[in-house]
């Protein structure tokens, strides 16, 4: 019998020193034949600090399109069926973004998600949250951050809800048994080099642990933005 695809989870998220926490993440594990057709789906998002409702667009676009996603037809393709939630979901976004007056009433967010279906990890980004691949002791950055740099100042060039066309970073990898897929917001990444994040997926905790060793270093080395790790472990493929 072939194995099927087994997919253990791990995700931490605090405010840090800020007042609202504005990140968001989300997990689906389906099973029968929902996994074999549609895979597990995992998304994290980080809401624009300068917009008011942007714990808002973060959570609404990590929990629609994971159940977006999986209400898609079963023939269509992992690409196809991401590709139409997330271009549905900008426009939505981006509506609701018209009706509004000015930047800090907008519902603006970073968006990453990751599709595991068999073999193969798919990715589709927006912003500058993260992927990361471990494998075999290497770990790997999988998106490209989406930012323009003015001064000592960074600015997004591309979020969900910003823009009536959304244009979407796309990639796959094929995985091997063991691997460790890690999502972050930025309040975690830009604190913490490769070696620190090495360090703790090496570990032997579990995964829950990991992602708060993680969250927690950034804390303690000076993040002040809102923090999120989430893992994925590969047992089986």
């Amino acid at each position: 019998m072939a194995s099927s695809l087994k997919v253990r989870i791990g995700g931490y998220s605090i405010a840090g020193q800020k007042p609202v926490n504005q990140d968001a993440f989300a997990v689906n594990i389906p099973t029968g034949s929902e996994l074999e057709y549609k895979g597990v789906v995992a998304a994290i998002a980080d809401g624009v600090s300068s917009c008011e409702e942007s714990h808002i667009a973060s959570q609404t676009a990590v929990t629609s399109f994971i159940n977006d996603y999986l209400s898609t037809a079963p023939s269509w393709s992992v690409s196809t069926s991401a590709s139409k939630v997330m271009t549905s979901l900008n426009r939505w976004l981006y509506q609701k973004n018209q009706q509004t007056h000015g930047e800090k009433d907008s519902m603006l967010t970073t968006f990453t998600s990751v599709v595991i279906k068999s073999s193969t990890l798919h990715g589709f980004h927006v912003g500058d949250t993260r992927v990361y691949l471990y494998s075999n002791g290497q770990l790997e950055k999988l998106t490209n951050d989406h930012v323009l740099i003015s001064g000592k100042r960074t600015h997004l060039a591309r979020a969900l809800g910003a823009d009536s066309h959304l244009e979407v970073d796309y990639f796959k990898r094929l995985l091997n048994q063991g691997d460790r897929i890690l999502l972050t917001s930025d309040g975690v990444h830009e604190v913490l080099d490769n070696n620190a994040i090495k360090e703790r997926l090496a570990s032997e905790h579990d995964l829950e642990e990991q992602a708060k060793a993680l969250v927690n270093l950034a804390l303690y080395k000076g993040s002040n933005d809102n923090l999120t790790a989430l893992i994925l472990a590969v047992d089986e493929l």
